[in-house]
C-alpha cells in the first residue's frame, strides 16, 4: 500500500474510535461473564458436596473460628446419641462450613440438655480426620445407672438416691449403717464405685453433709427440702442432681 493510502486509512480509523470502544466493552464482557459462570459453579460444587442433615435433634451453642487455621462448634443435646449418630452429625456439621472459610481442623464439643457444662459429654474432633470419644456415659451406661437395683451391696437403709451429671456421669445413694453413721456411696457407669463416710448437720437450705475429703477441698453437699442434692464450694452452688423416683 502506498504512503498516501496508509496516511488515508489510518485517518479514518483514528476518526471512528467508537468501533474500537465497542469492541473493547465485547471482549470485557466475555470476561466478567466467564469469572461469573465459574464463581457459580464453584458454589454449585460446593453444595452438592455438602453432607445430609442427619435425623437428630441438636442446638448450635457456639460457632466461632479462634484461628485462621481452626473452627470451634459446642452442641446441645436433648438426650445422649450412638457414636453412629455422632460421626453422621459431625460430618454434616463439618460440611456447613462459612463459604469464605476453609479449615482442616474442626472441634465439635457436645453437652447434653440439663447436665453440667463444666465437661463435655462427647467430641468429634477433626486433626484432621475424624475422631469420635464419648467422654460420659454412653446411653446404654447411663439406663444402667438409673436401674433400681444399683447394682453394689449397700450397708444400711437408704435415705436417697441421684443420678449426678456434672462431667462424669454417675450415681449417688445416701444411706444409714445400723451404728446410724451416714454414707454416700457412688456408683459409675463403668461398674466402679467408692463409700465415703459423711457428716450431718443442720444447714439453712436443708441438710449439709460432710465428708473427710470434702473438708480439706471446702466442699460439701446439701439435701435441700425438694430433695435434690447440691453440690457446694466455699463460695457457691455449681451444680445440683435431681432425686430419683
Amino acid at each position: 500500500m502506498l504512503p498516501e493510502a496508509l496516511a488515508i486509512h489510518k485517518k479514518e480509523f483514528e476518526m471512528k474510535p467508537p468501533y474500537r470502544q465497542y469492541l473493547i466493552a465485547i471482549f470485557s464482557l466475555v470476561i466478567l461473564l466467564g469469572c461469573g459462570n465459574y464463581e457459580s459453579e464453584e458454589t454449585t460444587i460446593r453444595f452438592q458436596e455438602a453432607e445430609p442433615r442427619p435425623d437428630i435433634d441438636f442446638q448450635v451453642i457456639v460457632d466461632t473460628y479462634p484461628s485462621n487455621m481452626s473452627r470451634r462448634v459446642n452442641i446441645n443435646l436433648p438426650e445422649r446419641i450412638s457414636e453412629d449418630q455422632l460421626a453422621k452429625l459431625a460430618k454434616y456439621l463439618s460440611s456447613t462450613e462459612r463459604q469464605d472459610q476453609n479449615h482442616n481442623r474442626t472441634y465439635i464439643l457436645y453437652y447434653v440438655q440439663g447436665e453440667s457444662r463444666g465437661t463435655a459429654w462427647a467430641t468429634t474432633h477433626f486433626d484432621p480426620d475424624l475422631e469420635v470419644k464419648i467422654l460420659g456415659a454412653t446411653s446404654q451406661q447411663f439406663d444402667d445407672l438409673t436401674q433400681d437395683a444399683p447394682g453394689v451391696d449397700i450397708d444400711g437403709e437408704v435415705l436417697g438416691q441421684w443420678v449426678a451429671n456434672s462431667g462424669v456421669s454417675y450415681r449417688m445413694l445416701l444411706h444409714r449403717a445400723e451404728d446410724s453413721t451416714n454414707y454416700i456411696t457412688s456408683i459409675f457407669a463403668d461398674g466402679s464405685s467408692g463409700t465415703q463416710e459423711v457428716e450431718t448437720s443442720q444447714h439453712a437450705r436443708g441438710t449439709k453433709l460432710q465428708s473427710e475429703r470434702g473438708r480439706s477441698f471446702d466442699e460439701y453437699f446439701i439435701l435441700n427440702s425438694q430433695g435434690r442434692l447440691e453440690f457446694w464450694d466455699e463460695s457457691e452452688n455449681y451444680y445440683t442432681a435431681e432425686a430419683m423416683d
